[in-house]
């Protein structure tokens, strides 16, 4: 009797857990569902540039591409995305991807020099320091104004 009752309340646990995140989860899906009907309510008959930064994966063009590429109105809209990862601008197919050149060392020591010093001279015994940050960050534009 005893195992009987620990395996009842063993499984009603699970059984309660198991729907609190089956509706944890339902209601996550019904708010994106909401969410992506308004933006298509809210795009509908209107041109627009989307700019979506620093995608990192597909899945997160698969999870909302059907809010931009359902205008049966016939507008012309366009989506600028950004991503490091060539997999990604690859796989949404639209246009060849446009691979940014990196910064030149050089390019690098002014952006994070006028960033640091304000268009001010690097004193001379911060040098060393500087050519190192400017250097681990190979070039990365943003990087480098990040750290500057």
């Amino acid at each position: 009797m005893l195992s009987f009752l620990k395996y009842f309340l063993s499984t009603f646990e699970y059984d309660d857990l198991f729907k609190k995140k089956k509706d944890e989860v339902e209601a996550i899906v019904t708010s994106e569902e909401k969410l992506k009907t308004k933006m298509r309510e809210c795009l509908k008959g209107k041109k627009y540039l989307i700019v979506l930064d620093d995608i990192w994966q597909t899945q997160v063009w698969n999870n909302i591409k059907d809010v931009f590429l359902n205008n049966d109105d016939g507008s012309v809209n366009s989506i600028l995305i950004t991503s490091h990862e060539i997999e990604v601008a690859n796989y949404i197919e639209t246009t060849s991807p446009y691979h940014l050149p990196f910064f030149s060392y050089e390019e690098s020591w002014q952006l994070f020099s006028k960033k640091v010093f304000q268009g001010k001279e690097c004193p001379y015994n911060l040098e060393p320091l500087e050519k190192s940050i400017v250097e681990s960050y190979k070039g990365l534009p943003l990087a480098i104004v990040v750290v500057a």
